[in-house]
C-alpha cells in the first residue's frame, strides 16, 4: 500500500500524535522507508507503475465502477459494460473525488484531536481506526479485506484501553462478516441483485461504528455520560473507566492464581 496504493499515508499523522518527542525523525524514517519500497519499481518500468497507480486511483473506463458496500452507491447506475459484462457505475466526478479525499481526511481530524483536552497518547489509534473505517467507507470500490487495517487498529485500541474481551472488535468482525457474505461466492452478476440489500446493511453498522469511535475520541465526557445515564436508568451505579479498567486486571489475576 506504499508504492502503487498511498493509503499508508493514512497513518502518517496518528502516528506522529502517538509520539511526543522527535517527531520529526520519525516522519524522516518513514519518508525513507517509502522511497526505498517505492524507487525500484519506479526505476524499473515508469510506464507500468504510472498505469498500476492511475488504475489504482480509478483513472480508466472501470474507475468508476462500485460495489455496493459504501457511501457512493446510492449514485451509481446499474448498467452494461463491454467484455465485463452488467455493473453499477457512479458518476466519474465520484472516482476523482473519493480518493483524495480518503487520503485529506485524516488530516482535520488529528488537528481536531490535538487541540482536544486532556488527550492521551493512545487516542491515537483511535484516530487510525476511524481514519481506516472512512478509508472503507469513502471508497467506491470497497472490498472485504480493505477493512483487515481498520480491525487491527480497533483491536489494538480497544485492548489499550479496556482490558477483557475485545467486543467491538468482534462485533465488527461479524458484521463485516454478514455484509461482505454474498462476495466470498461470486463478485458480480448473481450478486447484484442484493446490491441495494448489501449497501443497507453495511451502512446500517458501519455509519454508527464511526460515529461511535468518534464519539469517543471528540467527546468522551459526552460518552461518559451517556454510559452513566444508562446504568441509572437499568438502576446500578456506573463504575468510573479506571476502576472498570483494575477490575478487570484483578479478575485476571485471581483467575492467573487458581491452579
Amino acid at each position: 500500500a506504499l508504492a502503487t496504493k498511498q493509503w499508508a499515508l493514512i497513518a502518517v499523522l496518528p502516528a506522529l500524535l502517538a509520539t511526543s518527542t522527535r517527531r520529526m525523525a520519525l516522519l524522516g524514517i518513514a519518508a525513507a522507508v517509502a522511497a526505498a519500497l517505492t524507487l525500484p519499481a519506479l526505476i524499473a518500468n515508469l510506464g507500468g507503475f504510472e498505469q498500476v497507480a492511475r488504475s489504482a486511483a480509478g483513472h480508466n473506463s472501470l474507475g468508476a465502477s462500485t460495489t455496493p458496500e459504501n457511501l457512493w452507491w446510492p449514485l451509481a447506475d446499474r448498467v452494461q459494460v463491454a467484455v465485463v459484462g452488467e455493473r453499477y457505475m457512479a458518476p466519474a466526478w465520484v472516482a476523482t473525488v473519493a480518493h483524495p479525499l480518503i487520503v485529506l481526511a485524516p488530516i482535520p481530524l488529528a488537528v481536531l484531536l490535538w487541540l482536544r483536552p486532556g488527550r492521551r497518547r493512545d487516542d491515537a489509534l483511535g484516530l487510525l481506526t476511524l481514519c481506516l473505517l472512512l478509508r472503507c467507507l469513502l471508497d467506491q470500490w470497497n472490498n472485504d479485506y480493505y477493512h483487515l487495517p481498520f480491525l487491527l487498529s480497533l483491536l489494538a485500541w480497544e485492548t489499550v484501553r479496556r482490558p477483557g474481551v475485545p467486543r467491538f472488535t468482534l462485533a465488527a468482525a461479524i458484521l463485516l462478516g454478514l455484509s461482505f457474505w454474498p462476495e466470498q461466492t461470486r463478485i458480480f452478476a448473481d450478486s447484484l441483485a442484493s446490491a441495494p440489500l448489501r449497501f443497507a446493511l453495511y451502512v446500517a453498522w458501519a455509519v454508527p461504528f464511526a460515529a461511535g469511535v468518534a464519539l469517543a475520541l471528540y467527546r468522551p465526557t459526552a460518552l461518559e455520560a451517556a454510559r452513566a445515564e444508562y446504568h441509572r436508568r437499568r438502576g446500578a451505579a456506573p463504575r468510573p473507566a479506571a476502576v472498570r479498567d483494575r477490575a478487570d486486571h484483578g479478575r485476571r489475576g485471581e483467575h492467573a492464581g487458581q491452579p
